[in-house]
């Protein structure tokens, strides 16, 4: 099991730095061949496909929850059974994806500030929502299901597939300054490609499935629970660009768009490997529960310290990137010093309750967290509202910082102190111990800011410092974390003997 999840880990890695590698050259080539507006505009859409798959909410969770109990005794019936309901949940919500796809696109040119044409807007909401639609239909309940069963380099390599002719189809035809609706209709003719990848492993490999197997009335536990936590975090962290582009412009979403694909770039690498070893917390909780106590304290070093690490980097040098990323882009001011400092701190609180929240979701709290979540996403809203009218784009992305401390403080009580009956002090000292390093590291940036000039030299920044923080980082996690420390012995001592 610890052979697969390494397996996992490194196909996912790599094919998370090639796609993040390529997505963020796109963003670049529709600033230069299209303009900010434009730019703005295709973000800010992305987000409203992400409220449109609030339809599917909570089926992916639940379904991934509910599987583990029958892939650890290996019950071919449960898990036909669970993927017979689940299927007949995604089918019957992509009729109602596709009519609420054709509603937001003739309504969408009527509410956006853009200078995009109207048709333009639609023909591009449209053969999205046709490529997410693919997706509901087929592909997302074989992910769930490779991924609840420890094969998400599967999924990964896929995806690489996917997205890397993706991107080769965006970047050739934004060189040649082809209309976005144009575009967005070769994205969906390459989603086929992924689908048809998908049809022949799962056939070949899991044939054996019956997705018959389930009493028409049977349903998924804890779905409706999973299903307000995801229309809250969906709510919680889709928000912004859409409340920028109704409020202010969607120019100044591709402010916050350009910053937040940074972000998002780190965060895709730190679930690549997150998920790809996700299903030992789950298989282990039900299988030796004795052992889940040390394996959750120890992804909670590897995860929040791989955060730390990487944010610190990033805050150190995003200002510079930036700087070299917009050089030549005049419609829109991309230089503003303090949101930095608050994307850093949406990932770094958001990474420090993960491991925390999948134990909530595996030992039957899902309903109960998903009222915190629900009060979370209210929070959010509200003040992001509130501020963007003062504030403008720090309004909405502090808005998001305060509201995330709600939600982080009550799943890491509920993980110690109701599941793991301990006393919640070791986590507290594990987090404050990463914070510190963070906290150190801005303290830094101010008293002497990194100067960059040109790509080699970020490059070159970027590995110094990555080597660094990651000493500092180990050595933090190994003085503040017990498990953690444990672990790093044993590997210590393997290599030792090794080479004995």
């Amino acid at each position: 099991m610890k052979k697969t999840a390494i397996q996992n880990s490194l196909v996912s890695l790599i094919c998370q730095v090639i796609i993040v590698v390529l997505a963020m050259v796109i963003p670049r080539l529709v600033m230069i061949n299209y303009g900010s507006d434009t730019n703005g505009l295709t973000n800010a859409v992305t987000q409203i496909y992400t409220y449109m798959a609030l339809l599917a909410a909570g089926i992916g969770q639940a379904t991934q929850n509910a599987l583990y109990n029958y892939l650890s005794d290996e019950d071919r019936h449960g898990i036909s059974r669970i993927m017979s309901i689940a299927r007949r949940y995604y089918r019957k919500i992509s009729t109602i994806y596709a009519v609420t796809v054709l509603i937001v696109s003739a309504l969408l040119p009527f509410v956006f500030k853009t200078e995009v044409s109207g048709w333009v807007v639609s023909l591009y909401v449209i053969f999205g929502g046709a490529t997410s639609l693919i997706s509901f239909y087929f592909t997302s309940l074989w992910t769930v299901f490779l991924n609840a069963n420890g094969k998400s380099y599967i999924t990964n390599l896929i995806s690489l597939l996917g997205k890397v002719l993706l991107y080769a189809v965006i970047i050739v035809l934004s060189l040649g300054k082809v209309n976005i609706a144009i575009i967005q209709i070769g994205c969906f003719l390459v989603a086929l490609i992924p689908l048809a990848f998908y049809c022949f492993y799962i056939k070949r490999h899991y044939s054996w499935i019956d997705y018959r197997s389930a009493d028409v009335n049977d349903i998924l536990p804890d779905r409706k629970a999973y299903v307000i936590t995801e229309v809250a975090w969906t709510v919680f962290s889709s928000s912004d660009m859409i409340i920028l582009s109704i409020a202010v412009s969607t120019k100044m979403a591709s402010v916050y768009a350009t910053y937040n694909m940074i972000f998002v770039a780190l965060e895709t690498m730190l679930n690549g490997v997150y998920y790809s070893v996700k299903y030992l917390l789950g298989i282990t909780y039900h299988d030796k529960r004795e052992e889940y106590e040390k394996l959750h304290d120890t992804f909670n070093s590897v995860f929040v310290g791989s955060s730390v690490a990487l944010l610190s980097v990033c805050y150190l040098l995003i200002i510079p990137f930036i700087k070299i990323y917009t050089r030549g882009v005049t419609d829109i001011n991309y230089i503003w010093a303090w949101l930095p400092l608050g994307f850093c701190l949406v990932k770094l609180l958001s990474r420090s309750r993960m491991v925390a929240g999948n134990l909530t979701g595996i030992a039957g709290y899902a309903r109960q967290v998903s009222y915190v979540s629900l009060l979370e996403a209210v929070i959010n809203i509200a003040l992001s509202v509130i501020l963007v009218g003062k504030f403008g784009i720090y309004g909405v992305l502090y808005a998001t910082v305060i509201a995330l401390l709600v939600k982080l403080i009550y799943v890491n009580y509920l993980a110690d102190r109701k599941i793991l009956n301990r006393k919640a002090f070791g986590t507290v000292i594990l987090l404050s111990g990463n914070y510190i390093v963070f906290a150190v590291t801005v303290f830094l940036q101010y008293i002497k800011p990194i100067e960059v000039q040109n790509y080699l030299e970020f490059l070159l920044y970027g590995i110094g410092l990555m080597g660094i923080y990651a000493v500092i980082v180990f050595v933090m996690n190994v003085l503040v974390n017990k498990s953690f420390r444990g672990y790093a012995i044993s590997i210590m001592k393997k290599i030792t003997a090794s080479r004995a």
